[in-house]
């Protein structure tokens, strides 16, 4: 019932194409159809899941925060099964999440784990603000209350190795009251 095309079009193309940068977002498909046929072909042609009306609202919630748990946890990996980021260019930073390896103007630059798991995050999708929940949801696949604080240290850290000046950095980007973000730089 969506105007142009219907919810199978837009899943196919969504799945179909491997340039598509949205290739690999969940896909939910809400529909008013509920016959076994339609639900299989909708989770054949790549839907992640199949919800139908009536339904209730904090299950489809439920169900939408957990796709993102395992969206984001399959992109914070990093890993090269399927990974459709072998390498992310940003300014004079490359990031290779094959051989996760980091590098500044060709020199490799050592990171743990938690600040290559922020970097991927914060690379990947470039002037995207990511709240420090979702950065520590990328690190532990799960929120801690008391984990912000060690974003806060993260972040520094990652600011003292990549930035030319921490102080004032160019990268990473403190958005008050929201969380940070990554600058695509010219």
């Amino acid at each position: 019932m969506m105007p142009l095309m219907n919810g199978y079009e837009l899943t196919k193309a969504l799945r179909g194409d491997m340039g598509n940068p949205n290739r690999n977002i969940p896909v939910i498909i809400l529909s008013a159809i509920n016959q076994d046929s339609d639900k299989v072909l909708g989770l054949n042609i790549g839907a992640d899941d199949y919800i139908t009306k009536p339904f209730n609202p904090l299950e489809v919630v439920v169900r939408v925060q957990a796709h993102l748990r395992r969206c984001t946890k399959y992109f914070s990996e990093g890993s090269s099964n399927g990974n459709d980021y072998p390498c992310i260019i940003i300014g004079e930073l490359t990031l290779n999440t094959e051989q996760l390896i980091l590098q500044k103007n060709g020199h490799d630059i050592i990171i743990t784990p938690n600040e290559y798991k922020i970097l991927f995050l914060l690379m990947k999708s470039p002037k995207r603000v990511f709240t420090k929940s979702q950065i520590c949801e990328a690190i532990n696949g799960e929120y801690y209350d008391n984990y912000e604080n060690a974003i806060n240290v993260h972040i520094s850290h990652l600011r003292e190795k990549i930035e030319d000046d921490p102080r004032n950095p160019k990268y990473i980007i403190n958005i008050r009251g929201l969380g940070y973000k990554i600058e695509k730089q010219n």
